[in-house]
């Protein structure tokens, strides 16, 4: 399936679509927000939308993790002050390196320590979530454990789940 393919005729007005030549971020907002709007309008399917918009980012994140190396390649070839491609600045940075720390007696007790307290953390938060689903939970000390408490009620999403095949 060519989800590049032609849309039909019909909904031509209604088809995502980004040209590079001098976009701007107001550009791209703005085919966000007509889509937005033409699901509020129910001139679009919001599911449709929904899934085409994820089927984008994957195509997207693919595209970016596939042509990344050439393209920083290819941006060494502009001067260094006048790194401009269709009206779009870019930069070359470099990556933070990653550091290691594990050939460190100190740093390896402390990080055993950090593993520790987090597993007796988590075991913690586990019985305070059963306290708060009616199941009673006692610290060691016979004391019963307190509730956890929703900190912030976050509400629902919808998770796209593309086929793999």
């Amino acid at each position: 399936m060519d989800i590049f393919a032609e849309e039909p005729e019909e909904s031509k007005d209604k088809a995502l679509s980004v040209h590079v030549n001098n976009i701007t971020k107001r550009d791209i907002i703005k085919v966000a927000d007509n889509t937005v709007q033409q699901v509020l309008d129910g001139e679009r399917d919001a599911l449709e939308v929904i899934i085409q918009a994820k089927a984008i980012a994957q195509v997207a994140e693919k595209i970016i993790e596939g042509a990344k190396a050439h393209a920083i390649d290819e941006a060494y070839k502009y001067d260094r002050n006048d790194r401009v491609y269709h009206g779009v600045k870019f930069v070359i940075k470099k990556v933070a390196d990653t550091w290691g720390f594990d050939h460190c007696d100190e740093w390896l007790d402390l990080e055993e320590k950090i593993r520790s307290l987090s597993l007796a953390k988590k075991r913690l938060e586990k019985k305070m979530v059963n306290a708060y689903n009616g199941v009673p939970e006692f610290f060691e000390n016979g004391l019963p454990v307190p509730p956890a408490r929703i900190a912030e009620y976050k509400g629902e999403t919808i998770e796209i789940q593309i086929p793999s095949k």
